[in-house]
């Protein structure tokens, strides 16, 4: 059995995608002990499957496609679902992940259990990311949904499978473009989250975007649905909840601004 799974959601971005995955297989990461890297295409129009065929087949990589667009979450959702390693760590087409970040992670997962951890931490507009060796927990008065969009989380994959139940009623509103927020949630309210301050996943250069042809690549638009969407889901979680040490957590979690305009 593997000890982590590399879970890559992906739609309509193949040269993206390739340049992330050429990343880590010079990396050599589908090579250690341990390690899948999974993707799953959500039914793209592009010639997205049709690389990810050539990757199987050369480097073992585990591949699936949509029978049809099924939206983020139930793409993101049908990664963790077919993960049976013992942990499930979520980054992006447009991140890869970085064997040294990896390697550490793996090394922490030997000698700790957790449900949930970020290697990305965001707290009044400071990103905190790889600063030095060290676990830290993570109080929800400071958590910060930039934190957790979509790279560098690492599930616990039993426990990730039980929330993904729980939150199941809110995965398919279209204001939901990134369910693994509602994910963290539930997680951190239910066991704590933890900060590793490792740097596990870079993102692709911004240029490398623009020369595609993709311009909102940070889906800004997206995010500020999905801050209007999190109202109607912590109002959800806090009055279906019977555990008073959660409610408080979702009520903390809530109350946290996702952004902080500046106007001059």
């Amino acid at each position: 059995m593997n000890i982590i799974t590399i879970g890559i959601p992906t739609f309509n971005r193949a040269l993206i995608l390739k340049d992330t995955l050429d990343e880590m297989i010079e990396e050599r990461i589908h090579l250690i002990p341990g390690v899948e890297i999974m993707v799953r295409d959500n039914d793209s129009p592009d010639e997205t499957y049709d690389i990810l065929r050539e990757y199987k087949a050369k480097y073992n990589v585990s591949i699936s496609k949509n029978a049809r667009n099924y939206g983020p979450s139930e793409n993101c959702g049908g990664l963790l679902k077919s993960c049976t390693s013992d942990y499930f760590l979520l980054t992006s087409d447009e991140d890869p992940v970085l064997r040294s970040g990896l390697l550490k992670i793996m090394n922490i997962i030997s000698t700790n259990s957790f449900a949930f951890a970020s290697t990305i931490f965001m707290d009044n507009s400071k990103i905190y990311r790889g600063l030095q060796d060290g676990i830290y927990q993570i109080p929800p008065s400071h958590f910060h949904l930039s934190s957790f969009y979509m790279s560098g989380l690492v599930f616990n994959t039993g426990l990730a499978l039980s929330a993904w139940k729980q939150i199941q009623s809110f995965l398919y509103d279209p204001r939901n473009a990134y369910p693994m927020v509602c994910l963290a949630s539930v997680l951190i309210a239910k066991y704590g989250c933890y900060y590793f301050p490792i740097e596990l996943c870079h993102e692709l250069r911004e240029s490398d975007f623009m020369d595609m042809g993709i311009g909102d690549y940070r889906q800004t638009k997206a995010r500020l649905d999905q801050d209007l969407f999190r109202k109607d889901f912590f109002r959800h979680l806090i009055n279906s909840s019977v555990v008073p040490p959660e409610i408080e957590m979702y009520t903390q979690m809530n109350k946290v601004e996702v952004y902080r305009w500046v106007t001059t």
